[in-house]
């Protein structure tokens, strides 16, 4: 498991960087695209409880896939800010590290955050004094979505779960899902599940 986490923090930081360097300061905005992950207090292919708690936020407060850490959401397209005043993420190079950089329209500064070794990470983009919610993905089983998927579970079960993915967005190893403002992607590789990620639209 322990190389599992450390390829999987090499993934999110090559993606980071990679986004960074694609960034240019005279593009015409930030990255609209959000990825949320969805999870709830479900087991995993272990059989033990995932990090997450019971739900601490009104579900009609948001209309797409969220992320519930520690009995907080986290949901696509808001402010990061919000959900760290709750002290419910952790402590800053304890429970996460955090990476900055220069969002890519050049407005502030772009966060990216690596929870339990590279479980999960969430990044984030400027928007004035706001740092909004652009992307989470999930990176190992010991966190599941809240309808009980986790990295390793079976292509059968994608689609037991979620069904049949959406047609014009899928392929052989990517099943996306639209709900509300946000698109889930599943990403296969030999019939199972190896990364989870949530993406807002609007």
């Amino acid at each position: 498991m322990k190389s599992i986490k450390i390829a999987a923090i090499m993934m999110a930081l090559t993606m980071t960087v990679a986004g960074f360097a694609a960034c240019s300061n005279t593009s015409g905005g930030g990255d609209d695209s959000v990825v949320v992950v969805s999870s709830e207090s479900n087991k995993n292919n272990n059989g033990s409880e995932t990090s997450a708690t019971e739900n601490t936020a009104p579900a009609d407060e948001f209309d797409g896939w969220s992320f519930l850490y520690n009995g907080v959401n986290i949901n696509v397209g808001t402010d990061l800010n919000i959900v760290e005043k709750t002290g419910k993420l952790g402590e800053l190079n304890k429970d996460y590290t955090e990476l900055k950089a220069t969002s890519c329209a050049g407005l502030g500064l772009a966060r990216t955050l690596t929870f339990n070794s590279g479980s999960f990470v969430i990044n984030t983009n400027p928007d004035g004094d706001k740092d909004i919610i652009s992307n989470i993905s999930l990176y190992d089983d010991t966190i599941t979505t809240a309808e009980g998927l986790y990295i390793g579970s079976s292509l059968d079960d994608v689609k037991k779960i979620y069904g049949e993915p959406d047609a014009e967005t899928s392929n052989s190893t990517t099943y996306t899902y639209k709900k509300g403002h946000s698109i889930l992607c599943v990403i296969i590789a030999n019939d199972k599940v190896s990364n989870i990620v949530y993406n807002f639209v609007v």
